[in-house]
């Protein structure tokens, strides 16, 4: 998003803002370290989002007013044709005025690329480690349902009822438990979310927390198939009770 800075008072970055306890409206109190070395008092004018660094913004006029100094310029920034960015180096080389040349498309599609390899591998490991928790403990529920209700199911099988309508009872029921839970497992994973991307901040970088609804979607799918899983491995217990012996059990 493109911020026009205004031709008074001062932008500051959200986390700075914070750092400092500062709302738009308030003033800042800033002391230069160059010529005047005075102690200015300026007007927050404005708190936006930035990801990267944490700098102050002041329109050029009412900083070189408040310097008393003629405008200068350290740094350009160019909409280049990437098709001649090639003639622009070749010419930034043969111009000792120009510093440097930084690429900054070609910093950002570093920059997302290696964060984005970061990213997958921690979600990675983050997702194998939530469905073999999820499936463990679907699984070992299942089991003591199985366990403690023997009896109540197999006087099913004697009255008529079918595998799989038996079966459905246990599966059903574990399925519904699921479905309550996953509500619950998004809140605890969106605050665990914005905990981790607090956690990760630095006054050089922030990453931004965003949660698209794919991503609710995704773990729910995916909390629920791993659900569905591990309780058709205990429902196939279910065909190797011995009526019998499950009748005669004492509740």
């Amino acid at each position: 998003q493109v911020i026009t800075l205004p031709d008074q008072g001062v932008v500051l970055p959200e986390r700075l803002a914070a750092a400092l306890d500062l709302r738009v409206g308030d003033t800042l109190t800033v002391e230069m370290l160059a010529p005047p070395r005075e102690v200015l008092h300026l007007p927050v004018a404005a708190i936006i989002a930035q990801g990267m660094g944490q700098e102050a913004h002041i329109a050029a006029a009412p900083l070189f007013a408040a310097m008393r100094v003629a405008p200068q310029v350290n740094r350009i920034d160019l909409l280049v044709d990437t098709d001649r960015m090639q003639d622009l180096n070749a010419q930034i080389k043969v111009t000792p005025a120009v510093a440097g040349l930084t690429d900054w498309a070609d910093v950002r599609r570093q920059f997302d690329a290696t964060l984005s390899q970061n990213l997958l591998t921690t979600m990675t490991i983050q997702t194998l480690v939530g469905l073999m928790i999820a499936i463990g403990v679907v699984y070992n529920a299942a089991r003591i349902q199985v366990s403690e209700r023997s009896h109540e199911l197999a006087s099913l099988r004697v009255l008529g009822f079918s595998r799989f309508e038996v079966g459905y009872v246990l599966v059903g029921e574990m399925m519904i438990l699921t479905l309550i839970a996953i509500p619950a497992g998004w809140v605890l994973g969106h605050a665990l979310a914005a905990g981790l991307a607090a956690a990760m901040a630095t006054d050089l970088m922030s990453i931004p927390f965003v949660i698209t609804r794919r991503t609710y979607a995704l773990a729910g799918i995916a909390v629920f198939v791993a659900a569905l899983g591990a309780v058709l491995l205990v429902r196939r217990r279910l065909d190797r009770v011995d009526l019998a012996v499950a009748l005669k059990a004492r509740e």
